[in-house]
């Protein structure tokens, strides 16, 4: 990945050099005694160990009980626990208002999600229910390292860059139609201090190359979807660090790719028809032969897949509007997500039966893994039911159904954002020196990757959250959601 861009950057080395969870206060040391750590690395569990916190920092690992601890460090029973670093969600959306900042967030962190990777991150203003400005974002990242807002750390993407067709009359630096305007956006959003340029799937083929091209020349990510005007080829050759939801990927593994690409196009412009048809010629002309070049296009340029298995469930349609979970949503975001659903289901069919879709998706993700592609977790967290936090959970059982080992799932949730990231020398495993963002389990995941819901603590950024300190954040979730007026569902 390219570095990050400086206005992040800057804001990220104060979360490092952020010491006490208490704005103005030491925290005493925590430790973590007897625990079994996973090492995310290499698949070993290193047995019977202490784990000291001092401020954010993992400070020393050593056998349990080995030396006597200081009086004011807080001792957590780590017995026939598991200990791994915390988990991120390299795609979801958070929305600018209060009900993300006080209900959203803290959701990520009561399911052990302790970075963000936000994929409709900056707008103009007034944004809707999933953007947010970017300097929003940074003011969270600055209340959540004083301990003035719970929630998990974050890195955010620019305005989505052709979500919809763009007219090259127009003259809005939001929505750039021409080369020259792409250009111009991409400095303006390195200067507000995005860390990614993500581009969806109407991007016309000249932008985008100039999208790239200036993204290069900033020193800032691109990102999202392949545009239906260019391969995912292409997309890899130009720099694109990774690519969302497999887009891209199935059109190029079949006979009449462009074709087929042309169809899903018109399709996202109204013919419902044609992109069914389309898809399901897709699915049936697949050619493992095909992607093999590909993969290999994709290892060699470090193009990373966040395959999001989880919002091709579309069976969910019948089970989210009555999922108890919704009592963390509020209405004006469940709203939204009938909107969503609406719009997503006529490219399925109202009644979508989405398996061969999926079981598809997950053959090429587990071959992406057996060709050495880089994966990530990911969930399109606040899209029409996936609820945040609890997502992250699924996806990693999705992936795990798809053929990879638990340990290999929880890699792309933990090491491989690391990596991605450029910051493995800062987290991504439980090591001495590294920030402590820590997940505690009662069951071990590489046994049963499902393990990963069974939270015993959480530490973000050297804050404990117990296993009784996130039951009272979740129920003072709902409690918001319910006294704030969010929770009564408007008429539909």
């Amino acid at each position: 990945m390219k570095p990050i861009s400086l206005p992040f950057l800057t804001i990220f080395t104060y979360v490092l050099l952020s010491s006490s969870p208490a704005l103005g206060q030491q925290a005493p040391a925590i430790a973590i005694e007897n625990v079994s750590i996973i090492d995310i690395a290499t698949g070993s569990i290193g047995e019977h160990r202490r784990v000291l916190i001092e401020g954010n920092r993992i400070t020393a690992i050593s056998s349990a009980g080995s030396e006597p601890l200081l009086e004011a460090t807080q001792v957590l029973d780590g017995s026939g626990k598991f200990l791994i670093p915390g988990m991120w969600d390299m795609h979801a959306h958070i929305g600018s208002d209060e009900m993300s900042r006080k209900s959203i967030l803290p959701m990520f962190i009561a399911h052990g999600v302790t970075g963000l990777r936000i994929l409709q991150g900056d707008c103009p203003e007034p944004c809707d229910a999933v953007d947010a400005p970017i300097a929003q974002i940074r003011q969270w990242q600055k209340d959540i390292e004083s301990s003035r807002q719970i929630g998990p750390r974050m890195f955010s993407s620019s305005y989505i860059v052709g979500s919809s067709p763009a007219d090259p009359r127009e003259t809005d630096p939001w929505r750039p139609s021409t080369p020259d305007q792409a250009q111009a956006f991409v400095q303006m959003e390195a200067a507000r201090g995005v860390n990614f340029i993500k581009v969806h799937n109407l991007v016309a083929r000249d932008v985008y190359f100039a999208l790239a091209a200036e993204a290069q020349k900033q020193q800032i990510g691109l990102v999202g979807h392949v545009p239906g005007a260019i391969t995912a080829t292409e997309a890899s050759n130009a720099g694109q660090e990774s690519i969302e939801h497999l887009f891209g990927v199935i059109e190029e593994c079949t006979g009449g790719g462009k074709q087929i690409r042309d169809d899903l196009r018109v399709k996202l412009q109204g013919d419902v028809d044609l992109a069914n048809a389309a898809l399901q010629e897709m699915i049936r002309r697949y050619d493992a032969r095909r992607c093999k070049g590909l993969f290999a296009t994709f290892e060699a340029n470090e193009t990373w897949h966040v395959p999001t298995l989880i919002i091709y469930n579309h069976e969910r349609v019948h089970t989210w509007p009555l999922d108890p979970k919704n009592q963390y949503v509020s209405a004006k975001l469940r709203d939204q997500w009938l909107q969503w659903q609406d719009w997503e289901l006529a490219f399925f069919g109202k009644d979508p039966d989405s398996s061969k879709l999926r079981n598809l998706l997950g053959r090429i993700v587990f071959e992406m893994e057996q060709a050495g592609v880089g994966l990530l977790a990911g969930t399109d967290a606040n899209w029409w039911g996936i609820y945040p936090g609890y997502s992250l959970h699924e996806e990693l059982e999705q992936l795990v159904g798809a053929g990879l080992t638990p340990f290999q799932a929880l890699r792309t949730a933990t090491l491989n954002p690391a990596i991605y990231l450029n910051l493995q020398n800062e987290m991504g495993t439980v090591e001495v020196g590294k920030i402590a963002d820590l997940v505690l389990l009662e069951g071990n995941p590489l046994d049963e990757i499902r393990n990963t819901r069974r939270i015993h603590a959480v530490v973000a950024n050297g804050r404990l959250f117990t296993k009784a300190d996130i039951e009272v954040l979740s129920s003072d979730v709902v409690n918001y959601v319910r006294d704030s007026g969010f929770s009564e569902a408007s008429a539909h």
